[in-house]
């Protein structure tokens, strides 16, 4: 039997070790950070875009996080729902645009059929990038920074085990939680 709990070696799944759905609980129930934080941005600005990128991030991570595998057609549709949605957020912060978002989410899902070796870390970290060097230095941006830094922080004290069990099956859901402020801000330097 296969033990998909180690899929994304994460410690939630780890601590937990279940043998069928949902593999972890902290690390799917966090991504509600990222519908809170497109609700808050829609409801401030009345624009539905981000708030719509943000939602697919919430329910495509936490698809991800319940079942760690879907395949159908060579893809593995949880693991590319995840994708899908952090690349249409990214996407709609790189150009304001409906385009932007869906390319951002097409490109995430696809990513995982074609070239799963390709570093999520680091095109993520290129967009990023562009994003932040689009909108100029400010105040919202340095703390996006920060809060961007701190999240990165606290994703391999959970990966890289640097944080002692149980302590270490939180910091994931930090992740969520930091990534779901920074952009947040960066979509409110945006607006």
């Amino acid at each position: 039997m296969t033990e998909y709990w180690k899929y994304g070696h994460w410690a939630d799944d780890e601590y937990l070790k279940r043998s069928k759905p949902p593999y972890s609980d902290i690390n799917t129930w966090s991504n509600i950070v990222y519908v809170i934080a497109g609700a808050l941005y829609f409801l401030q600005t009345g624009d539905e875009r981000f708030a719509i990128a943000m939602f697919w991030l919430g329910l495509g991570s936490a698809v991800y996080h319940a079942f760690k595998t879907i395949r159908c057609c060579g893809i593995n549709w949880a693991a590319g729902s995840d994708d899908s949605g952090m690349f249409a957020v990214l996407g709609y912060l790189a150009t304001g645009s409906w385009i932007g978002l869906l390319t951002g989410a097409l490109f995430g899902l696809m990513r995982n059929k074609f070239d799963p070796k390709v570093n999520l870390n680091h095109a993520i970290g290129i967009v990023f990038a562009i994003i932040v060097l689009q909108a100029g230095v400010t105040w919202m941006n340095g703390l996006a920074i920060l809060t961007f830094g701190l999240a990165y922080l606290a994703w391999n004290l959970d990966r890289e085990r640097w944080a002692p069990m149980p302590i270490a099956r939180w910091c994931h859901g930090v992740w969520h939680l930091l990534t779901a402020i920074g952009f947040y801000l960066l979509a409110m330097v945006g607006a």
